[in-house]
C-alpha cells in the first residue's frame, strides 16, 4: 500500500489552476518492447517525429518491479500518451503501472490518451479476456505465492486502469497496411495536440489568480444549463489574459473548445468572419474534418446546426460589434447544455444587446498587485530596491492600475539609472508614451464621432467631475490626441487647457474657429491682458472655464458657448451683445455680478445656474424666460434681498439652494414647483414665512430650514408633501408650533382624523431641535412610524415625551440636547441606536437606561450621551465604574459584526472626572491638549473576538460651549487609530455644553477591520497601534486610556482582559 500511494502521489501531482502547463513531451509512447519496438512501435516513433512532434520513446531494457522516476517524469510532462495494446502487453507489471500512472495524469492534469489496439480485440482489453485474463490470473497467482497481500490492490488498479482505457476513443488495428493506418494516426494526434496546446497566459500573473477566482462563480459549471459571460473592460485592463486563463484551467471539462483570439481584427480582413467560423468549427469538431464556408449565412447555420447538442467551451476574444457574435454565437440555443460562452470586449452594451446578461468588469490592479507586477518587469523581482521606492509609487499613481501600462512602462525603465526614471516620467505627464497610447487609442476609433467628441470634451476640461468615468492614462491619450491635430500652433487645435498653451493663444491672439473648448487654470495667479478680439475669433467656442485668471481688457464672449463657468468674473453684468441661445450651464462662483437683466436673455436651453458667493447680487429677476432651469444655486449671496414670484412656479426645477442667503426676505408666496425635490433655505435669517405649498408640488423630498432665526410659522399645507424625507427646521427660536392640519373639505376646521391622514408617511429624518416647542402633539399625526429613523427635539420646553413616542418603531437616533425641563423618557423602539440627553437637567426616569442596568444588556444602542444628567444618575445609583463594568461585562459576550457604514460598537458620555480603574494603562497628558499610545500586540495577534476600549476624562476652561450649527466638530475631540502603520480610523467626539467635568468611553470591534479598511486582509498580523486624542479648544484632556479586551484562546465565555505586554510600559503613570 506504502509503494502504491507514493506511486499515485507521484503521477498525480498537478499545477496552479490558471497557470499554463509547460509540457516537455507532446507524446508519451507506452508499450511492450518485445511485440512491437522493433517494428510498428518503432515505425510509429519515426512518424511522430518526422511530423514534428516531440515523441519520448524508452528505448532501454526494463528491469526491477518499480517503473524508474525518469519514466513517471516523462509521463506528467507530455501532453498526449499513446497506448500501443499488444499480445503481451499484460504479462508485464512495467507497462501496467505505466498505465495506472498515464490515467492518473489525465484526471489530473488534463492530458490526453489515445489507445492503439495492435492485433488484440478491444474488448478483451476491456474485459481482461484472452491473453489479457491470463496475464493478470499470473500476476495475483505469484503475489500470492510471495505472501504479498498488498498487492491485490495493484492488481485491481490494473483491472481498472485497463477497462477505462479500453472505453476511450482510439484505433483498431487487427491486420493490413500499417503505413497508412500510422499516418492516419499521426495526424489525428498532430491535431489534438494543437489543439491542447496550452495559451500562453502572462509572463508574470500577478493578481490573476483572484480574477480567475471571480469567473469560476459565474461560469458555475455545475450547472446543466448554457451560459454566455462577458468580460469587459478598458483597453490593456487585462481582459484576454483572464480569459486565457479561465480557458487553460477548463477546457479539458468540455466535449470541444476553441479560443478565437482577435476577433476584431480578423473580422476587419476580406472574408475574415468566415474564416473564423472555419477555425471554429474545425477546433471543436476536430479530426480531418475540412469545413467548406462559402459564406457568413451558411458558416453561421453550420455553427447552429452541428453544436446544438455538444457541449463546448468558446472564446470569442476582443469583440467589437454586434454583426461578430450574431454570426459566431447567435445564442444558447446554437449550443449543447452545459457549454460556456466567453466573450472579452471594451464595449458593455455591447453585451447587454446581445443578451448576455452575466457580465464581468476587470478590475483595475490595487497598489500593492501593481507595484510587484511593475517591479517584476523593471526589476526582475516582486519588489523594488529601496532607492526607486518613491519612483516606482509615482509610475504605479500614473498607471492606475492597467496591466498593460505597467508591463509596457516597467520594461522600458529596465535597466535605467534614477535620473532616466525621473526624465521618463516628467516625460509621460506631459506626452504618453507611444506603445501604451496606440493600444488604448483602439477604444477611441472603435466610437462614433459624437462619442470621440464627448470622450474628448471630458479628458481636456472635466477631470474630477466624475472620478468613475476616466482614468488619468486615459485623459493623458485624449489630450495626447488634441495636441496632434496641430504640434506646433495651439491655437488651431479643437481645445486648450495647458496653461501656457492658453497664455499664448490669448495674448497673442491665435484662437481661430476651430478652438471648442478652453479651460483656464493657472498654476499662479495671474493676470492675463486680452483685447476684445480674443474670444471672438472663437467663433464655434463651446466650453470657457475659467478657475483662476484675471482677465483684463474688454471681454466678447461668443454666442455659441454651451458652458460658461467664470470664477471672480470681474463685471457687474454680462455683455449687452451676448446672447447665448445654447447656452447649458451658467456658473458665475463668487463674481462680481450685481444684477441680472429682466427679459434681456431667452434661454430655453440653459438647465443650470450657479451664483454661488456672489455677495453683491441683490435681486433675482423675472425668470419665465429659462422654462428648462433644472439647478439654482444662490448659496452665499448675502446681499440677496428679494427673488421673483417667477421662480416658484418653474416647472422643470430640481434643486433650489439658499443656503446663507442672510439678506432674503421677499421669496414666492406660493410655490408649485412640480419637479422640485431639494430646497435649502439654511441661514436665512431674515425671512419670517414660508410660501403655501399649490397643489402638484408632490415630489418634494428634503426642506432645510435650519438657523432661519425670524421664521414663526409653516403653513398647513405642507403636509400635502407625501414624498417629503427629510425636514430641518433646527434653530428657528420664533417657530413655537407646527401647523395643525386642515381639513381639506373644510379648510376653515382643523381635521382631527388621525387615523385616515396620511401625513408625510416617508418621513425618515426629522429636526426641529432649538425651536422652542412646547409640546409633541404636532408629531401625532406624523404617518411614519415604519419611516421615521431620526428625531432631533433639542432645545424644546415639554416636561414628558408621551408614551405614543413609542409607536416610532424604526427610529434609531433620538436627540433630546437642552430639553431642561424633561423629566421621563418612556420605552422607546427596540431598533434605538443612539440618543443623546445631553444638557436635560431635570430628567429622572429613562426606561431604556433602566433595562440595560436591570438586564445588562444594551441591545442595538450603540451611543448615549448623559452629560450633567446628574439627577438621573443619582436616582440609579450610577457613575463611571458602574458604567464601565457592566459595558465590560456585556463584552465578554460575543456579538454580531457591525454593519457597514457603522463606525463604533458603543460609545458614551456622562458625568465623572477620572477614566475607569480597570483600564491599566493610562495618561495624565502633561499637555492637555495631546495624548497617544503605543500598543505592543502580542505575536500572531489578528483581532479576532477583540476590542479597543478608550476612555477620557475632559474639562472646559470657562465651563460654557454654545452649540455651533455651522461647524459641528469645532467643539470635541478627534480619535485617530492607526494599525500596522496605516490609520485604519478616525471618528470625533462632539462635546455639547458639559457645565462640569465628564469622562467618555468608546468599544470598537477589531473582529472584522474589513469594516474599517475594504481592502484588509483578514489573515494579516497586527503588530503594533497608535491611539492619538486631539482635543479642541476649550475642551483640555485630564486623563486618557487605552486597553485591549479580548476572548480567552480556551474558548467559552472566559475572557480576559490583558495588563502586560500589550502597551508599551513608558505610556504608564
Amino acid at each position: 500500500m506504502a509503494w502504491m500511494s507514493n506511486q499515485r502521489a507521484s503521477c498525480s501531482s498537478s499545477s496552479s489552476s490558471f497557470s499554463p502547463t509547460r509540457w516537455s513531451y507532446d507524446v508519451f509512447l507506452s508499450f511492450r518492447g518485445e511485440d512491437t519496438r522493433n517494428n510498428f512501435t518503432g515505425h510509429l516513433y519515426t512518424a511522430l517525429c518526422q511530423r514534428g512532434l516531440n515523441t519520448f520513446i524508452d528505448d532501454e531494457l526494463r528491469r526491477g518491479e518499480e517503473i524508474a522516476p525518469t519514466l513517471i517524469k516523462a509521463i506528467q510532462e507530455s501532453m498526449a500518451s499513446v497506448v500501443v495494446f499488444s499480445e503481451n502487453y499484460a504479462s508485464s507489471k512495467w507497462c501496467l503501472d505505466e498505465l495506472a500512472c498515464i490515467l492518473d495524469c489525465k484526471e489530473s492534469k488534463r492530458q490526453i490518451v489515445l489507445p492503439i489496439f495492435y492485433k488484440v480485440d478491444p474488448s478483451d482489453v476491456r474485459n481482461q479476456r484472452g491473453s489479457f485474463g491470463v496475464a493478470l490470473s499470473r500476476h495475483e497467482a505469484n503475489f500470492k505465492n510471495n505472501n504479498s497481500s498488498s498487492s491485490t490492490d495493484r492488481v485491481q488498479r490494473w483491472r481498472t486502469a485497463l477497462t477505462l482505457a479500453a472505453n476511450f476513443s482510439g484505433w483498431h488495428f487487427p491486420d493490413g497496411h500499417e503505413s497508412k493506418f500510422i499516418h492516419n494516426i499521426v495526424e489525428e494526434i498532430s491535431l489534438q495536440t494543437s489543439n491542447r496546446t496550452y495559451l500562453k497566459v502572462a509572463k508574470y500573473p500577478v493578481g490573476l489568480e483572484s480574477r480567475v477566482r471571480d469567473m469560476d462563480e459565474l461560469l458555475s459549471l455545475g450547472e446543466d444549463d448554457v451560459r454566455m459571460i462577458g468580460i469587459w473592460g478598458l483597453g490593456g485592463i487585462g481582459k484576454t489574459t483572464i480569459a486565457k486563463a479561465v480557458y487553460g484551467s477548463i477546457a479539458h471539462k468540455f466535449e470541444g473548445n476553441c479560443f478565437l483570439a482577435n476577433v476584431r481584427e480578423m473580422s476587419s480582413m476580406p472574408h475574415g468572419l468566415v474564416q473564423l467560423q472555419k477555425i471554429l468549427l474545425s477546433d471543436i469538431l476536430g479530426g480531418n474534418r475540412k469545413f467548406k464556408v462559402t459564406s457568413v449565412d451558411q458558416g453561421a447555420n453550420t455553427i447552429e446546426t452541428r453544436l446544438r447538442n455538444r457541449r463546448v467551451l468558446l472564446v470569442l476574444d476582443d469583440v467589437d460589434h454586434r454583426h461578430q457574435l450574431d454570426n459566431l454565437a447567435g445564442g444558447s440555443n446554437w449550443f449543447g447544455r452545459g457549454s460556456r460562452i466567453i466573450v472579452t470586449t471594451r464595449d458593455k452594451h455591447l453585451l447587454t444587446a446581445h443578451g448576455v446578461n452575466l457580465t464581468y468588469k476587470v478590475k483595475e490592479l490595487d497598489f500593492y498587485e501593481s507595484s510587484e507586477l511593475f517591479s517584476w518587469n523593471s526589476f526582475k523581482r516582486d519588489k523594488p530596491p529601496n532607492d526607486f521606492l518613491k519612483l516606482v509609487w509615482r509610475a504605479v499613481c500614473y498607471t492606475k492600475g492597467l496591466p498593460l501600462a505597467l508591463t509596457v512602462l516597467g520594461s522600458h525603465l529596465c535597466g535605467r539609472s534614477i535620473e532616466e526614471w525621473k526624465d521618463a516620467l516628467d516625460s509621460y505627464e506631459i506626452i504618453p508614451n507611444k506603445e501604451i497610447q496606440e493600444i488604448l487609442k483602439i477604444s477611441f476609433n472603435g466610437l462614433e464621432h459624437f462619442q470621440k467628441e464627448v470622450f474628448l470634451d471630458i479628458a481636456c476640461f472635466f477631470k474630477g467631475e466624475d472620478k468613475d468615468q476616466i482614468v488619468d492614462i486615459l485623459r493623458n491619450m485624449g489630450k495626447e490626441i488634441v495636441r496632434q491635430e496641430s504640434p506646433t500652433e495651439p491655437g488651431e487645435r479643437s481645445r486648450l487647457w495647458f496653461h501656457e498653451d492658453v497664455y499664448h493663444v490669448l495674448t497673442e491672439q491665435t484662437g481661430s474657429t476651430k478652438v471648442r473648448g478652453i479651460l483656464i487654470n493657472m498654476p499662479k495667479k495671474n493676470d492675463i491682458s486680452m483685447s476684445a478680439e480674443a474670444f471672438s475669433r472663437m467663433k464655434n467656442l463651446r466650453y470657457l472655464i475659467n478657475l483662476n485668471a484675471s482677465l483684463t481688457g474688454n471681454i466678447d464672449l461668443p454666442n455659441e458657448l454651451r458652458l460658461l463657468n467664470w470664477y471672480r468674473y470681474p463685471l457687474q453684468s454680462l455683455p449687452s451683445n451676448f446672447h447665448p441661445k445654447k447656452l447649458v450651464a451658467l456658473k458665475m462662483p463668487s463674481s462680481n455680478i450685481s444684477r441680472l437683466e429682466s427679459g434681456s436673455m431667452k434661454l430655453g436651453t440653459l438647465t443650470s445656474m450657479d451664483f454661488f458667493g456672489c455677495d453683491k447680487l441683490e435681486e433675482i429677476p423675472d425668470f419665465t424666460g429659462f422654462p428648462n432651469l433644472e439647478k439654482l444655486f444662490l448659496r452665499g449671496c448675502t446681499s440677496l434681498v428679494g427673488i421673483h414670484e417667477s421662480v416658484g412656479f418653474l416647472e422643470k426645477l430640481v434643486t433650489l439652494n439658499l443656503q446663507d442667503c442672510s439678506s432674503l426676505t421677499r421669496f414666492p408666496t406660493r410655490i408649485g414647483l412640480k419637479s422640485l425635490k431639494i430646497l435649502n433655505m439654511k441661514g436665512c435669517r431674515m425671512l419670517a414665512s414660508f410660501p403655501e405649498i399649490e397643489a402638484g408640488t408632490m415630489v418634494l423630498e428634503n426642506i432645510t430650514l435650519e438657523c432661519c432665526e425670524n421664521l414663526r410659522n409653516l403653513p398647513s399645507s405642507i403636509y400635502k408633501l407625501k414624498n417629503l424625507r427629510e425636514l430641518e427646521v433646527r434653530g428657528c427660536p420664533k417657530l413655537l408650533a407646527f401647523p395643525m392640519k386642515v381639513n381639506p373639505e373644510n379648510p376653515s376646521s382643523v381635521s382631527h382624523d388621525y387615523q385616515n391622514s396620511l401625513v408625510f408617511p416617508r418621513l425618515r429624518f426629522l429636526r426641529v431641535g432649538d425651536c422652542n416647542l412646547s409640546e409633541c402633539e404636532f408629531l401625532m399625526p406624523f404617518n411614519c412610524g415604519s419611516t421615521l429613523t431620526f428625531l432631533d427635539l433639542s432645545g424644546s420646553s415639554f416636561v414628558s415625551l408621551p408614551e405614543w413616542t413609542s409607536t416610532f418603531g424604526s427610529l434609531e437616533w433620538l436627540i433630546l440636547r437642552d430639553c431642561k425641563k424633561l423629566q421621563e423618557i418612556p420605552q422607546l423602539s427596540p431598533c434605538i441606536k443612539g440618543i443623546n440627553t445631553g444638557g436635560c437637567k431635570s430628567l429622572e426616569r429613562f426606561s431604556k437606561l433602566s433595562n440595560i442596568l436591570e438586564h445588562n444588556s444594551q441591545g442595538s444602542l450603540q451611543y448615549s450621551d448623559l452629560s450633567n444628567c446628574h439627577k438621573l444618575l443619582k436616582s440609579l445609583d450610577f457613575d463611571v465604574e458602574k458604567m464601565a463594568s457592566m459595558l465590560l461585562s456585556h463584552s465578554q459576550t460575543p456579538q454580531h459584526v457591525p454593519s457597514d457604514g457603522e463606525y463604533y460598537e458603543f460609545s458614551i458620555i456622562l458625568p465623572g472626572n477620572d477614566i475607569p480603574k480597570w483600564f491599566g494603562h493610562r495618561k495624565q497628558p502633561a499637555d492637555p491638549n495631546y495624548c497617544d499610545f503605543n500598543i505592543k500586540f502580542p505575536p500572531n495577534f489578528t483581532g479576532k473576538n477583540t476590542r479597543l476600549a478608550f476612555s477620557a476624562a475632559f474639562g472646559i476652561i470657562d465651563y460654557t460651549l454654545p452649540y455651533d450649527y455651522d461647524d459641528y466638530e469645532r467643539y470635541g475631540f478627534h480619535v485617530r487609530v492607526f494599525i500596522n502603520g496605516d490609520e485604519i480610523f478616525s471618528f470625533h467626539e462632539h462635546i455639547i455644553s458639559p457645565g462640569s467635568d465628564h469622562v467618555w468611553l468608546q468599544y470598537i470591534s477589531l473582529s472584522n477591520m474589513r469594516h474599517w479598511k475594504r481592502y484588509w486582509n483578514e489573515e494579516e498580523i497586527m503588530y503594533k497601534c497608535e491611539v492619538r486624542f486631539l482635543p479642541s479648544e476649550p475642551i483640555l484632556l485630564k486623563a486618557c486610556g487605552v486597553q485591549l479586551v479580548y476572548l480567552d484562546p480556551g474558548g467559552g465565555e472566559n475572557f480576559g482582559i490583558t495588563t502586560e505586554e500589550i502597551i508599551d510600559e513608558n505610556n504608564s503613570i
